[in-house]
């Protein structure tokens, strides 16, 4: 299942030469679109949000047409029965959850993490999808976990209204030591199949903005996410309480950052873990305490006291 040698573009930071930058910036001037987001498709124009760079400098790119898929930069967060509802097909990477009991969700995440500012857009298809029931959620996700503080992420979803045939636009920041900051969802008016997410950090500001097809696109959230480095990027698809089955692809993804990290977590990016010298160090310590009190006790007083 793995990728084809080529088809992922996985880029680290590169120095961009100040003559280039200065033409550059002449040119996107002149067209009135200076510091827009930089991931464009023909059916999907750019959102505004006028402070993305343009010069991020890693990039990783995958398509999932084809029948691809790439495993070494991608992982299936599942095991068994899960993990085979997740096939490469001709047209995307197919999500097929069979009819009976719902579960949470079924993701993809990425291997890497993200630093710094960042640029991450998502497109999909919505293959089948039954009328949910009342209090049943049921679409797709993409969210980002914090490396500083494990239980906060933020996340953008489209998921079916169950009072009718239309979507809605979810969005927000939530799981920290902060209440939840969740925007009222946004109705999008439309039953389209195909559609787009796009989020964006400049400094500690997160943007969040999601498209129909054929249509513009619109902002669900804005707010302070901080700027702590990221450990994935999850794209999920949610049948919580669904019992008549869901069936999606993911068309392609495209992620631009200061950093692609493959360990986000590491000593001096914010994360609360222990680093592993320290673990080790630790252990260490501990065995050497316990073979110092074994010693101990084999020439302690009841020891000499046998050998009398």
């Amino acid at each position: 299942m793995d990728s084809p040698r080529g088809q992922t573009a996985l880029r680290r930071p590169r120095r961009v030469s100040s003559v280039g930058c200065r033409m550059a910036g002449v040119l996107l001037s002149g067209l009135a679109i200076v510091g827009r987001a930089g991931v464009a498709h023909a059916d999907f124009p750019l959102p505004d949000v006028p402070l993305v760079r343009s010069n991020l400098g890693a990039e990783y790119r995958f398509d999932f047409g084809g029948g691809r898929y790439d495993q070494r930069s991608l992982r299936i967060e599942g095991s068994g029965v899960q993990v085979s509802l997740i096939k490469p097909g001709r047209d995307g990477l197919r999500v097929a959850i069979p009819r009976g009991p719902g579960g949470k969700g079924l993701s993809l995440c990425t291997k890497f993490g993200l630093g710094g500012d960042f640029e991450v857009m998502a497109s999909y298809e919505v293959i089948r999808a039954p009328q949910p029931k009342p209090g049943a959620r049921v679409g797709v996700e993409v969210a980002l976990q914090s490396a500083a503080r494990w239980e906060e992420r933020v996340y953008l979803s489209r998921e079916l209204d169950p009072r009718g045939g239309e979507a809605q636009l979810w969005g927000g920041i939530e799981g920290g030591e902060d209440p939840p900051r969740i925007e009222p969802p946004v109705a999008t008016g439309s039953a389209a199949r195909r559609g787009r997410f796009h989020l964006a950090r400049v400094g500690p500001i997160v943007y969040l903005h999601a498209a129909e097809e054929g249509k513009a696109f619109r902002k669900v959230f804005e707010g302070n996410f901080g700027t702590s480095n990221l450990m994935f990027l999850r794209m999920q698809t949610r049948y919580e309480g669904a019992d008549q089955g869901f069936e999606m692809s993911w068309k392609e993804v495209t992620i631009r950052a200061e950093s692609l990290p493959t360990d986000p977590g590491r000593p001096g990016s914010g994360s609360s873990r222990p680093p592993t010298w320290l673990i080790v160090a630790g252990c260490a310590g501990i065995l050497i305490a316990i073979a110092g009190w074994s010693i101990a006790r084999g020439h302690g007083p009841a020891n000499r006291h046998h050998k009398a």
